[in-house]
């Protein structure tokens, strides 16, 4: 597993998608049983583009989380206009981005949303990252704890039904 942060790691030219490579490399030399398993984590992270690295970042970055009453860490549904998608992927090729997110869906990056007809037409797109994406995206910063440390989060009150 080492051997293959490494390898895939020394490949990316953006430095910040390197530090990814290199916080995963760090959160992998740990002790005990991680939030996801090292090599899972180091399969994502292999199969993202430059690109979806910035989509699935800005997902994880701009995302209100909090802990449910499973202590599992989730997000709270995100839309990106589609005009803010564009600046955050660096490209004006919508039909792109489009098969980006959807890319990222498909790993379990991103909450699955209805297909779209035309994403030229879309306002809004849903870019809620998943429990797996979170997760991902706290290793890929070195992170070795409990994730509700990372994300600074305490477990939601559960609701009262009366």
């Amino acid at each position: 597993m080492i051997l293959r942060i490494l390898e895939n790691g020394s490949w990316p030219e953006s430095e910040w998608i390197q530090h990814y490579w290199s916080g995963l490399l760090v959160s992998a030399c740990k002790e005990g049983k991680g939030h996801l398993p090292d090599l899972e984590a180091t399969e994502l992270l292999s199969q993202l583009t430059t690109i979806q690295a910035r989509i699935f970042a800005s997902a994880c970055e701009n995302a209100a989380k909090y802990v449910d009453s499973y202590e599992k860490i989730r997000a709270r549904r995100l839309s990106k206009a589609a005009d803010e998608l564009i600046q955050i992927s660096g490209t004006h090729d919508r039909a792109h981005i489009e098969r980006d997110v959807q890319h990222l869906s498909w790993l379990g990056l991103l909450e699955q949303t209805v297909k779209w007809k035309f994403f030229a037409l879309m306002d809004e797109v849903e870019v809620t990252p998943t429990p797996l994406a979170l997760s991902l995206y706290a290793h890929c910063h070195a992170h070795r704890t409990d994730l509700s440390r990372f994300y600074t989060l305490e477990p939601e009150m559960a609701a009262s039904y009366s």
